[in-house]
């Protein structure tokens, strides 16, 4: 009776840590091999707030993302999706442009039906405007 719980025990743990490692491994997989490349930056007329059309590579077997973050103007593009838009395809395949209108609206052209990924409520109080062109 001893020996089988020892053994039991020793059982448990292996399974406790495969189960660990692998939960640890699967949850930091999806941003170990992904990548970020600027396209476009455009600055808010006050110059406080910058909005940041990038590509989102994560992986060779994934789709390219086009996404948009906006951020304090001396911030850094973190290593992380788009915190205000998240199209799945190329930025040249489906962002036409992106302007503000003033430093709370910023304007998007899409060029595409696909579904699009938006925020309800954007980062430093910016609006964000889709407009549907032509391709």
């Amino acid at each position: 009776m001893n020996r089988t719980r020892i053994i039991l025990l020793i059982f448990a743990a292996l399974a406790l840590l495969i189960l660990g490692t692998t939960i640890y491994n699967v949850s930091n997989f999806q941003f170990a091999e992904c990548e970020n490349e600027v396209v476009q930056t455009a600055l808010a007329p006050s110059g406080e707030v910058k909005a940041v059309l990038f590509e989102r590579q994560c992986g060779s077997e994934i789709r390219t993302s086009a996404h948009i973050s906006i951020l304090a103007a001396d911030l850094d593009l973190p290593n992380e999706f788009g915190n205000a838009i998240a199209i799945q395809d190329e930025p040249g395949q489906v962002i036409a442009g992106m302007r503000w209108l003033s430093d709370s609206e910023l304007e998007v052209a899409i060029t595409t039906e696909e579904l699009v990924n938006q925020r309800k409520e954007y980062p430093q109080d910016v609006e964000v405007t889709l407009v549907r062109v032509g391709q």
